[in-house]
């Protein structure tokens, strides 16, 4: 065990949609991906929207368990299991379970930080948002031996080890992140309080409605 590893309780919400991390945790120092991996650009994020003809049905998973009805174009035929993940707004408040799911970048380039998708429609689209909401991630391969269609896997800061999915000549972790360390060990601090959250200016994570 990680001497500064502390076990959490079971969080449905944090097993179910994985954590939903500020702009600071991104950008902290300490690094939340292991080595050989990294937070997607938005340059990576175009990459992956060009392949699939900006069709984010291609990506999100079927049926209403893990979004709302319609769920517009969904066939997941690239397995990456995107979920209906929500997000934390800048005030602290948690919106759009199984309505959204905006994928955190990198970077900022013109205002565009994340890529999109929603239970209403089938595209794949730029987002844009704050500093202190809270969104998912979903890591990429520095550079992958992998071909389109194969799997393999990633291993945590803190020991968890996830599936991913080669979609052209990237691959992606085909789950969200659950990290609750960064790459030096410390720990990712878990903020629940609403107020709290809103005056952040350092890294944090929290799983959706604190569940």
């Amino acid at each position: 065990m990680r001497l500064n590893y502390i076990p959490r309780l079971t969080y449905p919400n944090f097993d179910t949609y994985g954590a939903l991390y500020n702009w600071y945790a991104i950008q902290n120092a300490a690094n939340i991906t292991a080595s050989g991996w990294h937070v997607p650009t938005v340059a990576e994020f175009a990459t992956l929207r060009t392949y699939i003809g900006s069709n984010g049905g291609k990506l999100k998973t079927t049926g209403t368990t893990y979004w709302n009805s319609p769920n517009t174009g969904a066939t997941d035929e690239l397995g990456f299991h995107a979920r209906g993940t929500g997000y934390r707004d800048s005030d602290g408040s948690f919106i759009q379970l199984k309505v959204s799911s905006y994928l955190r970048a990198s970077n900022n380039v013109l205002g565009v930080d994340s890529a999109s998708l929603d239970n209403g429609s089938s595209g794949f689209n730029q987002g844009v948002v704050t500093d202190n909401q809270g969104h998912c991630i979903r890591l990429m391969k520095d550079s992958t031996s992998l071909t389109h269609g194969q799997t393999g896997t990633y291993t945590g800061n803190d020991g968890k080890t996830y599936s991913t999915i080669c979609i052209g000549t990237q691959e992606w972790m085909s789950e969200n992140l659950k990290e609750t360390l960064y790459r030096d060990t410390s720990i990712i601090p878990i903020v629940t309080d609403n107020t709290a959250w809103a005056a952040l200016t350092t890294g944090a994570r929290c799983s959706y409605n604190n569940a």
